[in-house]
């Protein structure tokens, strides 16, 4: 056989052999839409359609070429045909706009396998957010990130932006069915702007409102607010109390606040055409506050614009009361909404469980050993056995096979001096210059996958001194001074080098000076100064701030030699890593770390945190303070101590702050376990000493006795009851603030007296305490509310019983229970 014969069968045989690997790909290509919809297209000549013969390379471990021929020879017309079927490739489409449509297919294939990414995507005025949408993790995923600027580059008359258009049409049309939004009751910007525009005879909301702040016939007396046409009483309250405001945009708020109450008012059946004393009582900011916040829970009220109508109400009360008719009325006026994110802030002052402060104190303790390990312990030299450079003696030739980390490590030590550098900085070197032969050393390394890293990193391995210091270095100890000290991490940020003090001349105790911005400036913290065991002090507090002090003070040593002065005296100093393309000068210089660097280190902190129920705990630096304030409460350290220790200027602001924290749910948790315990130990079974057969009586049929009234079956609650986290299944209810809205419970006659000693202190509480401002007022509300129903013109009672009763009342002393803790 000649020679030419021989290489062609040759080609025919390889042919078949990669023949039959893409067999395999052409077939998942043809039957799997998701396999044939990964497969990217390029542009060849005149716009031509052709698959990526590099990506099924790929795929397949088969040679470009060999893929390239056989795609000459029509080996994937199949995969054509199939993408023509799944209207990918279309006529005169050329392949950028093919990968396009590609990938929005894709995409769409995707969201309907997996239907709960549908509530994910962010609608803005009953609109998909487009920019929003684009920043979803799940298009990083599916390629479409940023696809709207890149359709923007192909032209105002590509097609791909009809094609983006529709797709977002499916997908609006997908969410709407699948109910993540109700576009039957949706209300739009433009709508609620027409909403608001009411028009009375012709003339508009806002014409007659001007109309009626301009009238000059209000008197001391309540009748001078009906002398207006087409005025309502309440509507020329709003007008009068906006008098007070000069700008449009102020008077429109009272007018948008007259429309949004009268609008609760139809909510609750009232006129707002009736007379002021029907429309209005003593907590009426309240309950419209509440209203308000169902719309806000519904996101079509910000909370900035809820404030403002609650705070435009709370003035037309006021003005209200100027008038001799409603002189004396104390109205209850209702805070406005946090305008923050609710979830953080409540994050943000929730105190991390007790499992929680393990997993992260196991955690610090380990870095900061591990740190104290790369930083602190002594240097120490490798012996010289760099044999990569050859025989020649050139050192700008290397011989790669001999390069080894312990090879490269001694080259470090004996020609670079021990000295760590980074690339950028000898850009202008010399080819023989150590520092070039070690980049090209390393980068051979890393051609050969025995190291991964950067020079970075590299130095890190070998705790390399005089490296730089970055702001995640620092991370551990910036924590550990938090946890155990309690401070703002703001505050903390700020320390300086000198501002741990041994012994203070006052208290010869040891002492942390430190600047608090939002308080009254410089303070001093006084440490050890409670007798209590903290789960993160193992040791003396001072021992351990001291112990941080040196330690940061010792690792950034050699940042200090080069900081500027009013850097170098700060604690917490690190090395600049940002870029400036401007000035090489300003990279790794000495800096103070924001506290945004800090809150981003954090995340890396954070990502292996995982507790028991499988759940990442996310490490936030003000949960450190709320978390080290709750020890002290459990252990019962006093107020006045806690107020110390946090730096506040007066004991008010640290009751508030601890409201914040919600310590009333460790009180009810506290109640539930004593109550629990006690239930536990009264149903033990005890022998008969006279051996008589004695007769139990149906547990249904005993009426318990409750503060309330009586309870049919305290073992048996109604399922609002049940479904509440503190209840545990199998124990007797313990909600009594409850009882008078559960259908166990029995009411006699013998009831009535602690019942109206009950209704006068809860009346007493609602007008003489700002409870009514909290979360519980609602619950105050409700029982005042049902008792008015069991005492008031419907009861069940005769008058006869309920006088006697309530001059029986007289002598009793109720206590209110505010979810399970006592007033």
């Amino acid at each position: 056989m000649s020679c030419l014969a021989e290489t062609a069968l040759a080609r025919a045989m390889n042919c078949n052999k990669h023949l039959g690997k893409l067999q395999l790909t052409i077939i998942m290509a043809i039957f799997d839409p998701e396999f044939l919809l990964n497969i990217p297209f390029v542009n060849k000549k005149d716009g031509v359609v052709s698959l990526s013969c590099e990506f099924l390379s790929k795929l397949t471990s088969v040679e470009v070429s060999t893929i390239k021929q056989m795609h000459e020879n029509r080996h994937f017309t199949q995969v054509y045909e199939a993408f023509v079927n799944a209207g990918v490739i279309r006529p005169n489409y050329d392949g950028i706009t093919c990968n396009k449509i590609r990938l929005l297919e894709r995409a769409k294939l995707y969201i309907r396998k997996h239907e709960d990414v549908l509530a994910e995507i962010p609608l803005v005025n009953g609109r998909i957010s487009v920019r929003a949408f684009e920043l979803l993790p799940i298009c990083k995923k599916l390629g479409i990130s940023g696809f709207s600027t890149s359709i923007h580059n192909l032209g105002e008359d590509n097609v791909v932006r009809e094609e983006y258009a529709e797709f977002f049409k499916w997908l609006y049309k997908l969410i709407v069915s699948h109910g993540h939004f109700d576009e039957k009751s949706f209300v739009s910007y433009t709508d609620k702007a027409k909403q608001r525009k009411k028009f009375v005879e012709g003339e508009s909301a806002w014409a007659i409102f001007n109309v009626a702040r301009k009238y000059e016939g209000f008197t001391d007396s309540i009748d001078s607010l009906n002398h207006m046409e087409n005025t309502s009483p309440l509507m020329a309250l709003f007008a009068l109390a906006s008098k007070r405001v000069k700008a449009k945009s102020s008077i429109q708020n009272y007018l948008a606040t007259y429309s949004s109450f009268v609008k609760y008012l139809e909510a609750n059946n009232i006129n707002h055409t009736s007379s002021l004393a029907e429309c209005v009582n003593d907590y009426i900011s309240l309950r419209y506050k509440s209203y308000i916040e169902d719309i806000l829970l519904g996101k079509t009220l910000s909370p900035s614009q809820a404030n403002t109508y609650i705070s435009c109400l709370n003035l037309t009360l006021q003005r209200l009361v100027a008038f001799e008719e409603f002189k004396g009325r104390s109205f209850i006026y209702a805070s406005g909404f946090d305008v923050g994110s609710f979830s953080n802030k409540a994050m943000a002052y929730t105190p991390y469980t007790p499992e929680e402060r393990n997993l992260i104190q196991v955690k610090l303790d380990r870095q900061i050993v591990e740190l104290k390990n790369s930083w602190l312990t002594p240097y120490v030299k490798s012996v010289k056995c760099h044999d990569f450079i050859n025989a020649s003696g050139k050192r700008s030739i290397i011989v790669s096979d001999n390069i080894t980390l312990e090879s490269l490590k001694s080259w470090f030590d004996h020609e670079c001096d021990s000295i760590p550098f980074y690339f950028d900085g000898y850009k202008d070197a010399h080819s023989d210059d150590p520092r070039s032969i070690f980049k090209r050393a390393l980068t051979s390394l890393k051609m050969r996958k025995i190291f991964n890293g950067n020079i970075s990193e590299l130095w890190d391995i070998w705790n390399v001194p005089g490296r730089i210091v970055t702001a995640k270095a620092l991370i551990p100890l910036y924590l550990k001074l938090i946890q155990v000290t309690g401070m703002n991490p703001s505050s903390i940020i700020d320390l300086e080098i000198d501002d741990f003090v041994v012994s203070h001349d006052a208290t010869n105790r040891p002492c942390l000076r430190y600047w608090k911005e939002r308080s009254t400036g410089a303070k001093e913290y006084h440490l050890d100064i409670f007798n209590c065991d903290i789960t993160w002090l193992s040791m003396g507090q001072a021992k351990v701030v001291k112990d941080i002090f040196e330690t940061i003070i010792a690792i950034t040593k050699h940042v200090r030699l080069n900081a500027s002065d009013d850097v170098k005296s700060k604690l917490f100093i690190c090395n600049s890593t940002a870029r400036n393309k401007f000035n090489d000068a300003k990279w790794h210089e000495p800096i103070v770390p924001t506290m945004g660097q800090m809150w981003d280190c954090l995340k890396d902190f954070s990502h292996d945190l995982i507790n028991e129920n499988g759940e990442k705990v996310e490490v936030i630096a003000t949960r450190f303070r709320s978390s080290f304030i709750s020890e002290l409460i459990d252990n019962g350290v006093p107020l006045r101590e806690v107020q110390m220790i946090m730096g506040h200027a007066n004991i008010g602001v640290t009751l508030a702050y601890l409201d914040r924290m919600d310590f009333n749910k460790q009180s009810r948790s506290k109640i539930y376990a004593a109550l629990t315990k006690i239930y536990e130990n009264s149903y033990e079974l005890k022998n008969s000493h006279n051996g008589d057969d004695v007769s139990v009586k149906n547990l249904q049929e005993v009426i318990y006795k409750t503060p309330l009234g009586g309870c049919k079956n305290i073992f048996d609650p109604p399922e609002f009851i049940k479904s509440l986290n503190s209840y545990k299944s199998g124990s007797a209810c313990a909600n009594f603030n409850k009882c008078l809205s559960c259908n166990n419970v029995i009411i006699t006659r013998s009831h009535l007296p602690d019942l109206f000693a009950l209704y006068r202190d809860y009346i007493q509480v609602v007008r003489n305490t700002r409870l009514m401002l909290t979360p519980h007022g609602k619950v105050i509300q409700d029982n005042v509310d049902i008792l008015e129903s069991i005492l008031g013109e419907r009861s069940e009672f005769s008058a006869k019983e309920l006088e006697v009763a309530k001059r029986l009342s007289l002598n009793i002393e109720s206590t209110i229970l505010i979810d399970g803790v006592s007033l």
